[in-house]
């Protein structure tokens, strides 16, 4: 290398540590923890596909409409598997006018999509176009999660709080092609805003939420907790702003009215959930219980999963408070709703299988993990066990196995 090459290097190297000192303290931090969680995450998904056998669910090319799912690159494909799929048809040929019997794209929601959509022409895949935005809203949730945490705790619990959450076993979900990067990030603006007493800010978010998962109409509990709070549960106090907290529903009945224009059936979801996955609500404690008692390892592995987080939650609310409690236990309690299979399909999949998966958006976990590990010891060990177990995962994740769907 020349002196002048040499030269250029070393500007080029200030400058980036110029622009990186300017950025704010949360976000170079995140841009660190993502860039880092991320290279091993792809180098990981890499291998795998490389030694190990692949699911017959994860096929090596797949066309949707004229476009194929998979660019051929194996570090970006190994971000689409499962639901993936649903998504980019959605953000291709969006919904059909007319409700097909079985699975289909009704079965999700559109504001992740539609953003897919909007991207896609500029990053010149769909697949691409839908890493980017899990991404950015992954990056723009550690910002707000941050925020939100320095309302009521020091910095360097909310710097922790972060490094939970790119920690979470299943966090390497956020980067894929799913809606909950979105969602998450949403939930957490919900109650940022709510905090801040920004109650039209508030409601927006959770209107978009609700647009975003179906889960996301049960926002309005723990927010409509969080405005009688702060008017000292007192009827006497309540003023226009309580309106904006009826907001967040609305985003759920705007898609219910879209399906209703489309197909003549306000509840295309529901039944496109019950005649397409077959799921049939059950009794929440009935379901961990059939799934303990599961001889298949993933059931029974998210069945313990979601005890440990219900338990986590409930021993520990004082540290994160009833309105955190309350959307956490919504959170991991509405999977095991739809958690045992119907009779007509025994075989199929229940939601208990993505409880790794949904359990994502219970960001009070990782502000209460930050909590727990003020000493350096217990941090240093938990980050080394998480770090591990996300490790192992992610080759599962990548192979398309069914540990986490």
């Amino acid at each position: 290398m020349s002196n002048a090459d040499e030269t250029r290097m070393n500007n080029l190297a200030d400058r980036l540590k110029r622009i990186v000192a300017k950025l704010p303290r949360e976000l170079s931090f995140a841009l660190g923890l993502f860039a880092a969680t991320r290279l091993v995450l792809v180098i990981i998904g890499v291998v795998s596909r490389a030694l190990l056998p692949t699911s017959p669910l994860v096929p090596t090319a797949l066309h949707i409409g004229r476009s194929s799912l998979y660019t051929g690159h194996t570090w970006l494909d190994i971000w689409a598997v499962w639901d993936s799929v649903w998504y980019i048809q959605i953000a291709q040929q969006w919904y059909p006018p007319q409700l097909p019997p079985g699975q289909t794209n009704y079965g999700f929601f559109p504001l992740y999509p539609l953003l897919v959509r909007i991207v896609t022409p500029i990053a010149g895949s769909t697949l691409v176009a839908g890493i980017i935005v899990s991404n950015v809203c992954l990056i723009m949730a550690c910002v707000f999660l941050y925020r939100l945490c320095m309302l009521s705790s020091d910095e360097q619990t909310s710097l922790r709080s972060v490094k939970y959450l790119f920690l979470f076993p299943s966090a390497f979900v956020l980067s894929g092609v799913f809606s909950e990067p979105l969602f998450l990030l949403l939930a957490i603006l919900c109650f940022y805003h709510a905090r801040k007493q920004n109650w039209l800010f508030c409601g927006a978010a959770g209107f978009l939420a609700s647009l975003t998962r179906s889960n996301g109409v049960f926002l309005v509990l723990p927010i409509a907790y969080e405005y009688f709070k702060s008017k000292d549960f007192s009827f006497m106090k309540l003023r226009w702003d309580a309106v904006c907290v009826c907001l967040i529903p609305l985003g759920a009945l705007l898609f219910a009215g879209y399906c209703y224009g489309m197909t003549g059936n306000a509840m295309a979801y529901s039944f496109a959930k019950k005649t397409g996955w077959y799921l049939m609500p059950s009794n929440p404690w009935t379901a961990l219980c059939y799934n303990l008692h599961s001889h298949e390892t993933t059931l029974k592995f998210n069945a313990v999963f979601s005890i440990a987080v219900i338990l986590s939650l409930t021993l520990f609310v004082r540290k994160i408070g009833f309105s955190f409690w309350l959307y956490g236990m919504i959170a991991i309690v509405l999977p095991l709703v739809y958690g045992i299979p119907n009779p007509v399909k025994p075989n199929a999949m229940t939601s208990v299988y993505g409880v790794m998966r949904f359990s994502l958006e219970i960001f009070p976990l990782y502000i209460l993990l930050a909590k727990l590990t003020v000493n350096d010891s217990i941090d240093r060990f938990l980050t080394a066990f998480l770090a591990i177990l996300q490790g192992a995962l992610m080759v599962y994740w990548s192979l398309g196995l069914s540990m986490v769907v």
